[in-house]
């Protein structure tokens, strides 16, 4: 293993810790309209067959 310099070792942390919030927003940005996009029909589901 390579040595680093130390700037590097400190930041590092904070750089995957960037990368994983980056991770986080991208899949928020996806699943939020696909959940949007499911929602009335999850609402149809919960409604008793009288009032479909």
């Amino acid at each position: 293993m390579a040595v680093l310099p130390s700037a590097i070792r400190t930041e590092a942390p904070w750089h995957r810790f960037g990368m994983g919030l980056s991770l986080l927003c991208l899949v928020h940005c996806f699943a939020l309209p696909w959940l949007l996009a499911r929602l009335p029909a999850v609402a149809l589901a919960a409604l008793p067959e009288a009032l479909r």
